[in-house]
């Protein structure tokens, strides 16, 4: 395919780097396609990707180019590749990736994401999870037992 020229777009993170990435690649993210579509396509795109920070920009792109690459031939590597991608992921990446595949419509990654945290808190308990994630538990030990009261189902 010599000569053809590939579309281009450029993202700008809220700390203001920017991606020059392949449409096809930005277009994983249903925000952004939804961008495109709206203003049309012109030569220099200029894309703000408000509330994502550079870092986790990247890592993201990283994400879509991988799933803009593949084929539905290369399902099984694509699903050990994700695996391999989000277990490299530490606690506050995992935040904002989860963050920012929310904000920039990426539901794969979300998904990916919401998984991880999942298998993350599985079998722990509430305090074991507070630790976890660092929460601050506020309830009082009158409202604890209230609550324990009320959702005894869950407790069984």
């Amino acid at each position: 395919m010599v000569g053809v020229k590939k579309k281009m777009v450029t993202l700008v993170s809220s700390d203001g780097v920017e991606f020059v990435v392949e449409k096809r690649v930005a277009e994983q993210s249903l925000f952004i396609k939804n961008a495109l579509n709206e203003g049309g396509v012109e030569e220099k795109v200029m894309i703000p990707i408000p509330k994502v920070t550079s870092d986790t920009l990247s890592s993201v792109l990283e994400y879509c180019e991988k799933h803009a690459s593949a084929t539905e031939f290369q399902e099984n590597e694509i699903e050990e590749w994700d695996k391999e991608y989000i277990e490299k992921a530490d606690l506050d990446l995992l935040y904002y990736l989860l963050q920012a595949s929310y904000s920039m419509s990426i539901m794969g990654l979300m998904e990916l994401g919401a998984k991880k945290v999942a298998s993350l808190i599985r079998g722990k308990s509430p305090q074991e999870i507070r630790e976890l994630f660092n929460i601050k538990n506020d309830f009082t030990p009158e409202q604890e037992e209230e609550i324990r009261r009320e959702m005894q189902w869950n407790y069984e």
